[in-house]
């Protein structure tokens, strides 16, 4: 991380995030790992911008390891990697098998797609996670999940790890989101109507 205060380097991260977005050609530059039936579909604007707002982090921020919590039809997995390096590894874990929205990545040896509860470490046996650069916290929005998930997880990540909330405005989340004791930033609701918030242990 550059010498600069970590509230400084999410602001930096953000703002460079949105500078791609804000390139006209954005979506067609970087729809290469849609399938034809996808592309058009997702819009960027604030139901479904938050796709292409992971799509920018991950660009900016070139993690080597994604961990996310929450996958549903694995649309925030598919545009995450899409923009992951060749020697990343993204993983991402549901208690449903249901990933159609990734049907045509499964055999990309750079995606894990795991079933199981994500508060219980033997959903990842066999799985590294230490060392995560990316987390993304996106399971059943309240304040008690959030903080199981956030403490269970704050030790496996790595030292200059981002942490993407989203929905934080969402059911009670604001209750984890507010007293959060680290630097954080909230993004407002230009990519998502319930609010993104990301973070810096």
């Amino acid at each position: 991380m550059p010498a600069k205060t970590k509230t400084d380097w999410l602001v930096d991260v953000n703002r460079q995030a949105e500078e791609l977005l804000a390139d006209p050609e954005f979506e067609q530059r970087f729809s290469n790992f849609l399938r034809e039936d996808q592309l058009g579909k997702w819009k960027l604007d604030n139901v479904c911008g938050y796709y292409w707002y992971l799509h920018a982090l991950v660009l900016v921020t070139r993690p080597k390891k994604i961990v996310e919590l929450g996958r549903c039809l694995g649309t925030s997995a598919l545009f995450m990697l899409g923009a992951l390096g060749e020697d990343a590894v993204l993983i991402t874990v549901d208690t449903l098998e249901r990933a159609s929205d990734l049907s045509h990545c499964l055999d990309d040896p750079r995606l894990r797609v795991l079933v199981g509860n994500d508060l219980d470490l033997a959903t990842f046996d066999g799985v590294d996670i230490s060392d995560i650069d990316f987390l993304f916290i996106d399971t059943d929005h309240t304040c008690a999940q959030a903080t199981k998930e956030w403490e269970l997880y704050l030790p496996f990540l790595s030292e200059n790890a981002i942490v993407v909330f989203d929905d934080i405005t969402m059911n009670n989340m604001g209750a984890f989101w507010v007293p959060l004791d680290c630097a954080r930033l909230e993004t407002g609701t230009t990519y998502h109507y319930t609010g993104f918030g990301l973070a810096a242990p």
